[in-house]
């Protein structure tokens, strides 16, 4: 009987935990600097910017206007080293990146609404 009862001790401890990890961090877990960096990230692996061979860097426009409670909005941005005369930015588009889980989406500007997913982080 005691063998019994700590097996059943242990499924429950295992039980209990493993839903503790699976619930753990969705809820408002991604925060604004994570959530850049997820989309930078994304920049870098999908190549967004139209000058994938110049050495440049990704950034961040965050606009809280835009943002919702369950999504962050970004201008994401290119920046490289220009020659003289010409413009070393550019914005590359506007995406949102889910607060939840960090799934990124196109972000229609003029509509004002959610696109496609881009990618899952």
């Amino acid at each position: 009987m005691p063998i019994r009862k700590i097996r059943r001790g242990l499924i429950c401890i295992c039980v209990v935990s493993t839903l503790g990890i699976a619930t753990f961090g969705f809820a408002g877990s991604v925060s604004e600097q994570e959530a850049c960096d997820i989309l930078k990230q994304a920049g870098i692996q999908y190549h967004l910017a139209v000058y994938p061979a110049s050495p440049g860097i990704y950034s961040c426009a965050y606009d809280s206007s835009l943002s919702k409670s369950d999504y962050f909005v970004f201008g994401l941005h290119y920046r490289y080293h220009a020659a003289a005369g010409q413009v070393g930015s550019n914005l590359v588009g506007w995406y949102a990146v889910c607060r939840r889980d960090g799934r990124v989406f196109e972000y229609d500007i003029a509509n004002l609404r959610l696109g496609s997913p881009l990618a899952r982080h």
